[in-house]
């Protein structure tokens, strides 16, 4: 699978794309775009969208496809926002790399050193990029921070390391969805480091928890048996990897499970009877084991890689 739809909502709020000139209605959350062959840049609809009298208060701003995603790195958007503070003083809900697979695979989007925006933009509550290539956070300071979703096909080990580090400033994070992706694409991350950055009692007010999209779904399965932060969250979400028996046996063992509200494991590597025995230990958690997927010559998928 691939990233096919964009997002129609953010903060509660419909998205409009906006276009150079457009008077600034707050109850919209503009995004910023500059499909193939369009005359305008989104440096240019920025640069627009900045000028606009109430560009201050705004609070929700979406980046989607700039022209050459898959060449030109995020930098200079972001260079543009710090550079511009003043005119998005109130920004708190912030998502780049809003884009299909038909703008740019989520594997080629190339991103950038985020450390200067997120320590300019230090009071933001939702902070969502997709496209791990070249994705630099450096040591971050984000006590406002409320929703954390990362989406890549391969997440570097770096990128995981700053987390760790950063971790102790998101005592207000509720939604926390980390994409880790698969070595073919990028990814660095390790097992170990995953098990540390949820050790320990950080994220107290944390509910929803996503180490997805990942190939070592089994090896998080096992991590998370009888793990405190299951006393802490509601939802568990390891989706969209390659859970096997393995990792389904893994799960079974656990009842630290059975006091959450809802365990999400959609697109595995499952056998039925495990599937079956997994719907009815966890049937008060309303388990999805939807998108059973065969195991081909051996070979296990990410739902999105590329």
């Amino acid at each position: 699978m691939t990233v096919n739809e964009y997002q129609e909502t953010f903060n509660n709020k419909r998205v409009k794309v906006y276009q150079i000139g457009d008077v600034i209605d707050t109850s919209f959350c503009y995004k910023i775009e500059s499909p193939y062959e369009d005359k305008d840049s989104v440096l240019d609809r920025l640069k627009s969208l900045a000028a606009q009298e109430g560009s201050s208060d705004l609070e929700e701003l979406i980046i989607g496809v700039w022209q050459d995603a898959y060449d030109v790195d995020s930098s200079a958007i972001l260079k543009f926002l710090v550079d511009h503070v003043s005119s998005f003083s109130k920004l708190k809900h912030v998502f780049v790399g809003d884009m299909t697979y038909e703008d740019c695979e989520m594997s080629w989007i190339n991103q950038s050193d985020y450390n200067q925006f997120l320590t300019t933009f230090s009071g933001l509550e939702t902070f969502c990029v997709r496209g791990g290539q070249g994705l630099g956070l450096g040591i971050v300071n984000l006590p406002e921070l409320k929703t954390l979703r990362i989406e890549t096909g391969g997440l570097d080990g770096k990128v995981m390391t700053d987390l760790i580090a950063s971790k102790a400033s998101f005592q207000n994070l509720e939604h926390l969805e980390i994409w880790l992706g698969t070595d073919d694409y990028g990814a660095s991350t390790t097992i170990d480091q995953v098990k540390e950055f949820i050790a320990g009692d950080d994220f107290p007010k944390l509910k929803y928890l996503g180490l997805m999209n990942s190939d070592m779904q089994d090896e998080i399965a096992e991590a998370l048996h009888n793990h405190p932060i299951l006393s802490r969250i509601e939802t568990l979400d390891i989706s969209m990897g390659t859970l096997t028996e393995k990792g389904a046996k893994a799960l079974l063992a656990n009842d630290a499970l059975l006091q959450l509200k809802h365990i999400n494991c959609r697109h595995h590597f499952v056998p039925d009877a495990l599937i079956k025995e997994l719907t009815v230990k966890f049937k008060n958690q309303h388990i999805n084991l939807d998108d059973q997927e065969e195991i081909e010559e051996d070979w296990l998928y990410v739902e999105v890689g590329e």
